[in-house]
């Protein structure tokens, strides 16, 4: 018997009778939402809402998923409760729940819609680090993890492990971008935060996925997959394998395959569902991570000077909301009235400014050599 269990569900679009399908499928697979919760618990839907884009853009998880899980969680007679701490929330988190249709959802639904901004938080410490978590996170009986398949110009793919960064405010979560601004370094961080958070099921909307410079930029790419599984790592190695990317090239992967979090080996995973085979997909386009992939931490500090990839404003689309100038940990953005100015001595390519743009008005300049190994 393996390890863990990863059940692909083929989904074609979020239209409700095949979603509805999908769902019963995928939780029967992995053993039954009415086995998993009791009547009476309070259940956490965690839903991927990065910022306030529509669902068609795949920035976020699709409202109609998210009315799904609510809808089997109500099923099972337990209290289900949707949260997150989008970006952008500085600016007013009504706009996000509007936009991404979590608002609609959730009347209907007469579910509450909660933002951890205002909710609360306490300090857990693991590994000699504290962190903030959002107290609804840790009041309830179990959490439900609903992440979005994307890609990430950083950490090269987003999912599940990535999506609980969500329970820590955004306050607390931009102090750790500029705490650890490298991508292994903010890996560990990530793993932390998922080890004190640990959901209970996961559910992957890769039905409209994201390749390209996501997580917020890319390009929506139809997939038609749900993925489901209680271990949260080994559904990142088979959503990697999925979009044809090594999973040990996913710096959240190869973190906790350090840690002994999760399951890494696809050989200790079993799957169910439709094969790999069927829903692999070979041109699917994944950002390199070049930089921190083959080159020796050593010469990091070196090369930095030669290759290098910032920030930059594509005027024509910018509406100088100033969300960049805020979000931005470093300190590095600000409005001089007509534009944005960048300060590269204090950037760390965290792409928070990337992923809280709700105009797509921020791109990346490369230096000559990161353009030709890129």
């Amino acid at each position: 018997m393996k390890d863990s269990v990863v059940h692909v569900e083929k989904c074609d679009d979020y239209s409700e009778e095949k979603l509805s399908r999908a769902l019963r499928m995928g939780l029967e697979a992995v053993g039954g939402l009415g086995e998993l919760i009791k009547p009476g618990w309070r259940v956490l839907v965690k839903p991927n809402l990065l910022s306030a884009r529509p669902p068609e853009r795949a920035v976020t998880t699709h409202p109609s998923v998210v009315r799904g899980v609510v809808e089997e969680v109500m099923r099972c007679g337990a209290i289900p409760v949707v949260g997150d701490s989008p970006g952008g929330a500085l600016k007013g988190v009504a706009r996000v729940w509007r936009n991404t249709g979590m608002e609609e959802v959730c009347a209907k639904m007469r579910t509450p819609l909660l933002g951890f901004e205002v909710s609360g938080s306490l300090s857990l410490s693991v590994n000699g680090r504290s962190y903030s978590i959002s107290k609804p996170v840790l009041d309830v009986d179990f959490i439900i993890n609903l992440p979005k398949l994307k890609t990430h110009t950083l950490e090269v793919y987003t999912g599940a492990v990535k999506n609980m960064f969500g329970t820590v405010p955004g306050l607390a979560k931009a102090a750790l971008h500029k705490l650890y601004p490298k991508p292994y370094e903010f890996a560990e961080v990530l793993l932390d935060v998922f080890a004190l958070t640990k959901p209970d099921l996961n559910i992957m909307d890769g039905i409209l996925s994201m390749e390209g410079p996501g997580p917020s930029s890319g390009r929506p790419r139809n997939l038609g997959v749900l993925l489901f599984s209680k271990d949260a790592v080994a559904m990142d190695v088979v959503a990697c394998k999925i979009i044809g990317t090594e999973p040990m090239d996913v710096p959240t992967n190869k973190v906790a395959a350090a840690r002994g979090l999760g399951v890494h080996d696809l050989d200790r995973i079993e799957l169910s569902g439709v094969s790999l085979g069927e829903v692999y997909v070979s041109d699917y386009e994944i950002p390199s991570n070049f930089l921190h992939r083959l080159v020796p931490k050593g010469l990091l500090g070196l090369l930095r000077r030669h290759i290098w990839v910032h920030p930059r404003e594509n005027a024509d689309k910018c509406q100088l909301c100033n969300l960049c100038v805020e979000s931005c940990p470093m300190e590095a953005i600000s409005n001089v009235g007509k534009s944005l100015s960048f300060d590269y001595t204090r950037c760390t390519t965290c792409l928070c400014c990337h992923e809280v743009c709700p105009h797509d008005a921020i791109e990346f300049d490369m230096s000559w050599l990161a353009r030709r190994i890129h």
